[in-house]
C-alpha cells in the first residue's frame, strides 16, 4: 500500500534547495488562512522528501496561478504563470531546485504553458479581438455581447524575444496545447468547438487534425510516443448543485497514438479526475481527484482533495497525497534519465 503524505508533511516543506535524485513529481497546492499559500512543491513516489520550488509565504515570491505546472523536456525548469498587475497571468519558469522565478514574456498566455519538444520555448493559447471588447474571465466585467475574438497557438522563446505562431487564427474553435510526441511532429491538444470539446492531435508537419477521442479532455503522450491518456468526464445534472455542472465522475483512458485501436479504460474515479502525467518510465499515471469542481469549465474552481495514480494497465489505483485543508491542481513528472518510478506493486 502506497504511503499518504499528509497536510503536515506538506507544511513542513523546505524552502529551495538541491533537488532529490531520481522520480520527482510536481505538484501545485492550495492551502487556505491561515497559511493562505499557493505553490509548486515536489515529492518522491511515495509523497516523500517534500520540497518547495515554488510560491509560499512572502510578498517577493512568485505565486503561481496556473492550473498545471509544466517541466522541460530535460527536467530542468519548471514553467507555470503568475499574475503580472491584477488580471494578468504571464509565463515563468524555475530551476527544479527552486530559486528566484524568471519572466519569460509579457504575453499573456490564455492556457497553461507547455514546453516546446527541444525545450527552448514555451507554447500556449492567445486570442485576438475582432470586433467588440474582451475582458478575461477573471475580471469583474465580462466581455460586452457581440465580442468577436480569433484563437490560435503560439510559442515563445525562454528569452522572451521570439514570437512564432504554431497554429493559424480559428473563428470558431479554441485549440489548447497539452504535450507534445517525444520528437516534436505532433501535438496533442483539446478543441472547443460548436459542437463541444475533443482530444485531438495535431501534425505540425502538414497541418493535419486527427480526433483521438470524442468528449474528450488533456490528452497526454507516453514519455515513448506510443500511447496517449486522455479524460472523460460525465458532468451531474445542473439542478443537482444549484445549477452548476459539476462532475459526477470522470474516466482515465488510454488509446495507441496511431489512432487506430480502441480507448482502454484504467480506472474511473467518483467526484472526477483531471491533469494525468505518465513516469518517465511509462509505467504509471499520477491524477488529481477532483472535489466541488470540473477542469471542463474554466470559470469553476477544479479542486482536489487528493494526488492519485494507477499503473498504466489499470492496476493499482492508490492514493500518493492527501490533504484535508486546501487543495491540488495539476501534477506533473519529472522528465529524464533515471527518473522513472517504474510500475507501482500492490
Amino acid at each position: 500500500m502506497l504511503a499518504a503524505c499528509t497536510l503536515l508533511a506538506l507544511l513542513a516543506v523546505t524552502a529551495a534547495g538541491e533537488a532529490p535524485p531520481g522520480p520527482r513529481l510536481a505538484v501545485q497546492v492550495s492551502t487556505p488562512y491561515p497559511q493562505n499559500l499557493d505553490a509548486i512543491e515536489t515529492v518522491g513516489p511515495h509523497g516523500e522528501e517534500p520540497l518547495r520550488v515554488a510560491g509560499g509565504e512572502g510578498e517577493n515570491l512568485r505565486r503561481p496561478n496556473s492550473s498545471r505546472p509544466a517541466w522541460s523536456p530535460d527536467g530542468s525548469l519548471l514553467a507555470f504563470t503568475d499574475n503580472l498587475g491584477e488580471l494578468s497571468p504571464v509565463p515563468y519558469v524555475v530551476g527544479a531546485e527552486g530559486g528566484k522565478p524568471r519572466l519569460v514574456s509579457k504575453t499573456t498566455p490564455l492556457s497553461d504553458p507547455i514546453f516546446s519538444a527541444d525545450g527552448r520555448r514555451l507554447v500556449f493559447s492567445v486570442l485576438r479581438v475582432v470586433k467588440g471588447h474582451f475582458e478575461r474571465p477573471q475580471a469583474r466585467r465580462q466581455h460586452g455581447g457581440g465580442v468577436v475574438v480569433d484563437w490560435a497557438i503560439w510559442s515563445v522563446s525562454l528569452d522572451g524575444k521570439r514570437v512564432r505562431k504554431v497554429t493559424g487564427w480559428q473563428r470558431r474553435q479554441r485549440l489548447i496545447p497539452v504535450s507534445f510526441s517525444p520528437h516534436g511532429r505532433f501535438l496533442a491538444a483539446e478543441r472547443y468547438g460548436p459542437r463541444g470539446l475533443d482530444a485531438v492531435v495535431i501534425d505540425l508537419e502538414n497541418r493535419d487534425v486527427r480526433v483521438a477521442a470524442r468528449n474528450a479532455e488533456e490528452p497526454v503522450f507516453s514519455p515513448d510516443g506510443s500511447r496517449i491518456a486522455f479524460v472523460r468526464t460525465k458532468l451531474r445534472r445542473p439542478e443537482e448543485r444549484e445549477g452548476n455542472r459539476r462532475p459526477g465522475s470522470s474516466a482515465l483512458l488510454v488509446v495507441p497514438a496511431s489512432l487506430e485501436g480502441k480507448p482502454k479504460r484504467l480506472v474511473r474515479i467518483r467526484g472526477g479526475l483531471a491533469w494525468p502525467s505518465w513516469d518517465p518510465s511509462g509505467s504509471r499515471i499520477a491524477f488529481t481527484r477532483l472535489e466541488g469542481g470540473s477542469s471542463l469549465s474554466p470559470s469553476t474552481p477544479a479542486d482536489g482533495n487528493a494526488v492519485m495514480q494507477v499503473n498504466a494497465d489499470g492496476t493499482c489505483l492508490g492514493t500518493l497525497l492527501s490533504i484535508k485543508r486546501g487543495y491540488y491542481e495539476g501534477v506533473a513528472w519529472r522528465p529524464g534519465p533515471g527518473r522513472g518510478a517504474g510500475p507501482i506493486a500492490c
